[in-house]
């Protein structure tokens, strides 16, 4: 679904934490300027919870060090520092204007002593270069930002491409924003992240890991169109992926809203295999080793027979099954509510599913004389006999069944 167009709060009663507060109340005591600035402002403004709060001030970070007890030089080289609260920790950086980004990520120097309405110019977006003060309520430098976020409109400050060739990772940050919040991005803006997505190839995997993964897992992840038709998606998977015009984007909206099943939708909409994905990003192992698991599922006709299930349920994680039946009634569009209902049937019921919920276990087939090296297929055996007929989950009746399986097995039986 496309973006509910979004009512723009004012600017005043702004409800922010008295840690917050405090530190703008002890740099203007000072005789500093601060604002608040960024993500925070954007979304107030839109009625959305603020994760976190940066302030912005013509304090230099070594002044600003000496106001407070316990600071961090978290960005110390690019002024800023993490001032730490009893109720949280906020981010202080200096007003400054940047010079140069021959590494494509960080300025070349910075320079002290610029204004707010500078310190706006060097920064991504018009949406995030809002400023806003108890006292004075908002301030809009780029006199743009509070009409784009009226407007839904992700713009860049200034040049769209100085932006862009500063740092390519604004590439995907702009999708990630324009995913976040339904909104569109400017014509200009747009043009540049085609002329300007050569740059990625300069930025670390786990930035680029980092803003793919938040942009999958936003309510519009559909937005990744913007990164396929502008190449980037083809230049980060060195174009492995099906031609532009054959991939669904839309998948991974349809989907729950879980890292895992949007990577694997992400690969099925695109034809993108799993393994390309793996070397071209630095994932964690645990979320790879999920989307693979969702992926081999998922690719495979699923049944609302019992049987079917939990024989999955056997070697899958309940959830991993359930987000495998979201997934191919996805991607094929098949009705599987009545398998879901089954899943949790049999969730609901306890029945025995795994080799750990036998009555048996290794010691008891060793003590009936079978060998080592048959007590796993052995095992295992009896819990596709018990999956069948849960009933025969009984120790007595297992051991008989071991006895006459590894008979079958090797022709000896067990030892006697």
């Amino acid at each position: 679904g496309e973006r509910t167009p979004m009512t723009v709060q004012s600017g005043q009663n702004f409800p922010i934490p008295g840690y917050v507060r405090q530190v703008l109340d002890t740099l203007e005591r000072a005789g500093w300027e601060a604002w608040l600035v960024g993500g925070c402002v954007r979304d107030h403004l839109l009625g959305r919870p603020a994760k976190d709060y940066d302030v912005a001030t013509n304090a230099p970070p070594e002044r600003v060090q000496g106001l407070f007890p316990v600071v961090a030089p978290t960005g110390l080289a690019f002024g800023g520092v993490t001032v730490v609260l009893e109720g949280g920790r906020v981010e202080v950086t200096a007003f400054r204007s940047d010079r140069g980004y021959s590494d494509g990520r960080h300025p070349d120097a910075v320079a002290y002593g610029a204004t707010a309405r500078e310190d706006a110019a060097r920064r991504d977006f018009t949406i995030g270069a809002l400023f806003w003060h108890p006292r004075r309520g908002l301030y809009d430098p780029t006199g743009q930002g509070l009409a784009d976020l009226e407007a839904g409109v992700i713009r860049a400050v200034g040049s769209p491409r100085l932006r862009f060739q500063e740092d390519a990772l604004r590439i995907l940050r702009a999708a990630r924003f324009a995913a976040q919040l339904g909104f569109s991005v400017e014509a200009e803006t747009r043009a540049a992240l085609g002329a300007c997505a050569p740059g990625l190839a300069r930025v670390s995997r786990e930035r680029v890991t980092g803003e793919l993964l938040k942009l999958l897992t936003t309510p519009y992840p559909q937005r990744l169109e913007l990164l396929g038709e502008c190449g980037a998606l083809d230049l980060l998977f060195d174009g492995r992926m099906l031609p532009h015009r054959r991939r669904d984007y839309t998948l991974a909206a349809k989907v729950p809203l879980s890292p895992g099943v949007r990577l694997a939708a992400f690969c099925l909409g695109t034809g993108l295999p799993l393994s390309v994905l793996k070397q071209s990003l630095r994932l964690p192992g645990a979320l790879a080793r999920e989307a693979g698991d969702l992926l081999t599922l998922g690719l495979r006709r699923p049944s609302g027979d019992p049987l079917w299930l939990k024989a999955r349920l056997a070697r899958y994680r309940p959830e991993t099954v359930l987000s495998a039946l979201h997934l191919w009634q996805a991607a094929q569009g098949e009705d599987l509510s009545g398998a879901r209902r089954a899943l949790v049937r049999i969730l609901a019921a306890g029945e025995p599913i795994r080799v750990a919920q036998l009555a048996v276990d290794g010691r008891d087939l060793l003590a009936l004389g079978v060998l080592p090296q048959e007590i796993g297929g052995c095992l295992g055996a009896l819990a596709m006999l018990v999956l069948a007929y849960p009933r025969c989950n009984n120790r007595d009746f297992l051991l008989s069944q071991a006895g006459f399986i590894c008979q079958i097995g090797t022709g000896v039986g067990p030892t006697t």
